[in-house]
C-alpha cells in the first residue's frame, strides 16, 4: 500500500498477474493507458476478457478478467503477455504474480512461459485449496451445485 510519499514512475509499465480461485479465470492488472493495447491483444489471441471496476489503494488499475479455464488459454496468455511486453519494451516493466514482485531481465519468450507457468500453478494451488474449504472435494467449481 503506498502512503501518497512514495514516487509513481508514471513511464512505467505495471502488469500485475492474479489468479483467481472458483471461477476458471485470472485477472490481469494495468494502468488505463495500457488496457485498450492489453484487451485488443487477448481479444486477438481468443481469450476472454472483460474490465472490471475495483478499489484500489494504489496508484489507478484497471481489472481486466480473463478467461483460463484451459491449457490452450494459458499457452495463449504467455503469447499475449509477451507481446504485450514487447510492444512496450521501452519501459521500465514492474510486474507481480500472486502479490508477489517479479523480475524480468530481459523479456524473453521463455522467461514470460515460465512466468504464465507458475501463475497456472498458483491458481491451480488456489482452485484446490478453495475446493478443500468448501468441501466441494476435486469437483471443478463450475460444476458444483451451491450449498444451501
Amino acid at each position: 500500500m503506498t502512503t501518497g510519499n512514495e514516487h509513481v514512475d508514471e513511464s512505467a509499465l505495471e502488469l500485475r498477474l492474479e489468479p483467481w480461485a472458483h471461477s476458471g479465470e485470472a485477472k490481469l492488472y494495468v494502468r488505463a493507458e495500457h488496457e485498450k493495447q492489453l484487451r485488443e491483444l487477448l481479444t486477438a489471441a481468443g481469450i476472454t476478457n472483460d474490465r472490471v471496476y475495483e478499489f484500489h489503494y494504489e496508484p489507478i488499475l484497471v481489472a481486466v478478467v480473463i478467461s483460463v479455464g484451459t491449457p490452450a488459454a494459458w499457452n495463449a496468455l504467455a503469447t499475449v503477455v509477451t507481446a504485450f511486453l514487447e510492444r512496450n519494451k521501452h519501459k521500465t516493466i514492474k510486474t507481480t504474480l500472486g502479490g508477489r514482485p517479479v523480475e524480468l531481465s530481459g523479456y524473453s519468450a521463455r522467461e514470460v512461459e515460465r512466468l504464465i507457468e507458475q501463475m497456472a500453478q498458483l491458481h491451480h494451488e488456489r482452485e484446490q485449496w478453495w475446493q478443500q474449504f468448501t468441501g466441494r472435494g476435486d469437483q471443478p467449481a463450475d460444476e458444483v451445485e451451491p450449498k444451501p
